[in-house]
């Protein structure tokens, strides 16, 4: 079987979740002697460049400027449709030497410009328009367009839960059409227990991308109440950041507070497993949350975890038995929660393994390739 992949954040470039997911399915599926191509635009490119990595044939293309047209008083920018153009036509000439089975691209901003010669999946991670909703914005008219015209002009859709994939539909008035929950998975071999490393038993963590819909302002109100409640508890946050918005999160602090707040900066993936492992629990306060990849990777770790009782914090998690769930709108409620959990370290420990073996069974790599697979044959025929 051979599939190409639409990714315009393939690692190490500047990458989200959708590039360590697609990075993570592009090799697992050499692994199993699949073959596999990924194309998208690097910004960190001046000319295009095709190499193999990690038995990946990976095609980075420039990103080109398109100039602006001026009409009357008005100006247009014709990036939106050239863009989209371009990598549709760039795609179009891999498949034609690459000869691939099928093709898989994402929603995020609708980054096709028409349907590819062979069938095309389309992976919903979470729109730009779904993400509005969260933000209670309004969305672009333009990007709305673009990411229903690639679900409509695919061949089959598959969500990474249930609740990025309704939300998605409902959010693109795409209600009618259905999808396969394919969760996101974890390298159960790399993230895991490492008995070398102690546990700061009063030591919370956060990892992944510190921005305003990750729910860390709510987080932090939180914070000054646990402080209050717990003299020793601590908590650093592993990401990156602007500075700005760091300054914006202290000044939530009381000031004689603040020097319990550590902002680490981006860790190397290769070295998350040990920072998971020196922290007691892991907390994702998110409102907007497709998924929820740093959770499974604490929950891999044996590290128990303190979810959002939004979005798809419920799929991961059940409550008090694999993880917690918090409201996180409610900051004397979620801090005493936290408290009272800090000082049960029997059930911390218990819920921690059941967290683990949750992920085995769920979330490892080789249960959610496997189902991957089977969706690629089934629409290959």
């Amino acid at each position: 079987m051979r599939i190409i992949y639409v990714c315009n954040e393939y690692p190490p470039t500047t990458h989200g979740g959708i590039g360590v997911i697609v990075k993570d399915l592009a090799e697992g599926l050499v692994e199993k002697g699949h073959g596999v191509a990924v194309i998208g635009y690097d910004p960190f490119v001046k000319i295009e460049q095709q190499k193999y990595e990690n038995g990946v044939w990976v095609i980075r293309i420039p990103l080109k400027k398109f100039k602006a047209v001026r009409i009357g008083r008005f100006t247009f920018s014709l990036e939106p449709i050239l863009s989209r153009r371009n990598l549709s036509n760039q795609l179009e000439k891999l498949i034609k030497t690459y000869k691939p089975d099928l093709v898989e691209s994402f929603d995020w901003s609708g980054p096709l410009f028409y349907k590819p010669s062979v069938k095309l999946l389309v992976r919903l991670h979470g729109a730009n328009t779904a993400h509005q909703i969260y933000e209670k914005k309004r969305p672009s008219k333009l990007l709305a367009y673009f990411e229903r015209k690639n679900i409509k002009f695919s061949d089959a859709l598959c969500a990474v839960s249930r609740h990025i994939g309704n939300l998605t539909l409902r959010a693109l008035h795409q209600n009618k059409l259905q999808y396969t929950c394919l969760y996101n998975f974890v390298d159960t071999s790399i993230f895991k227990r490492d008995d070398n490393v102690e546990s700061d038993p009063f030591k919370l963590l956060y990892f992944g991308r510190i921005y305003s819909r990750k729910g860390l302002s709510e987080l932090f109100f939180i914070l000054n109440e646990l402080f209050h409640l717990n003299s020793n508890v601590y908590l650093e946050l592993a990401g990156s950041y602007t500075d700005e918005y760091k300054e914006e999160l202290m000044n939530i602090l009381h000031p004689d507070q603040q020097q319990r707040v550590s902002f680490l900066g981006k860790i190397p993936h290769s070295e998350l497993p040990a920072l998971i492992n020196s922290a007691r629990l892991f907390v994702m306060p998110s409102r907007a949350e497709a998924f929820g990849l740093t959770a499974i990777e604490a929950m891999a770790c044996g590290i128990p975890v303190l979810l959002t009782d939004k979005a798809s914090g419920p799929e991961i998690v059940e409550e008090g038995k694999t993880g917690w769930l918090m409201n996180i709108d409610d900051y004397e409620e979620s801090a005493i929660k936290i408290n009272k959990l800090l000082s049960q370290q029997g059930t911390l420990d218990n819920v921690a393994l059941n967290g683990r073996n949750h992920v085995l069974n769920k979330f490892s790599k080789e249960t959610v390739l496997e189902k991957n697979i089977a969706l690629y044959q089934s629409l290959i025929g």
